[in-house]
């Protein structure tokens, strides 16, 4: 473009990232180009990329710091949802609703946000309140059984979710900042080195290199954690939930 309308485009046009929390199940439609969802969503679009005065788009909600919407839906959401994945499948269920009405994995599920929400809630600043209904609103969408979403689906990739700065490792640090407990995150980072699905590339790499290394030396090696408390703590997890589940 000429430079005048470069310069034009900078007072006029701006590209605002954002933020989508709606859980999309792999559900075959008649019509290749319908998408089912559940009903709730929360779109965050990020306030001061926006350029000019700025139009009402019902459904958007405006915001000053977008990372905290994308941690906040990745850490809280996510977390648990693999966290009931995990679980459900040591367990045997087929469906995330089925396995989140597990009394026992529901409980853990529960603990799981409420320590990740209480690392994220001290360094946004979130309410606690209105992030203690967040985790009631999710564990109430994860019971939606019209969703049909498999458990084999969210358990998917064990390796890449166990990294650095994914569902578990990340709020493990998060909370070891802020000395906060996470003996629940360790738990559910626990459950994923238990993945055995034979259908899953890294479930099946993920079981060789337990076998080989250990629970400990494989976490380590995944999330990037050196510190030992934390690692020995997924290990110790890693044991008991062959005997607790």
């Amino acid at each position: 473009l000429d430079v005048e309308t470069i310069e034009w485009m900078k007072g006029m046009i701006g590209f605002a990232d954002s933020s989508v929390d709606r859980i999309v199940p792999m559900i075959s439609l008649e019509n290749p180009l319908d998408v089912a969802t559940e009903e709730f969503y929360e779109w965050n679009v990020d306030r001061n990329q926006l350029v000019g005065s700025i139009m009402h788009v019902p459904g958007m909600n405006l915001t000053d710091n977008l990372d905290a919407c994308v941690e906040k839906k990745l850490f809280t959401l996510n977390t648990g949802h693999c966290t009931t994945a995990f679980l459900g499948m040591m367990k045997g269920y087929t469906y995330i609703h089925e396995a989140i009405c597990d009394p026992q994995i529901q409980k853990i599920v529960r603990s799981v946000m409420n320590q990740s929400g209480a690392a994220l809630i001290r360094k946004f600043g979130f309410d606690p309140e209105y992030h203690a209904e967040y985790v009631e609103k999710i564990i109430s969408r994860f019971s939606n059984p019209h969703l049909n979403d498999l458990v084999s689906r969210v358990a998917h990739d064990p390796i890449r979710k166990l990294g650095s700065n994914l569902y578990f490792a990340y709020p493990m640090k998060m909370a070891m900042e802020y000395g906060l407990p996470y003996d629940s995150i360790a738990l559910a980072a626990a459950a994923a080195l238990h993945c055995n699905n034979p259908e899953d590339p890294q479930s099946v790499q993920i079981r060789k290199m337990v076998a080989e290394s250990g629970a400990a030396a494989t976490f380590a090696k995944i999330s990037g954690i050196g510190d030992e408390s934390a690692v020995n703590a997924v290990a110790e997890a890693y044991g008991k939930l062959l005997i607790t589940l």
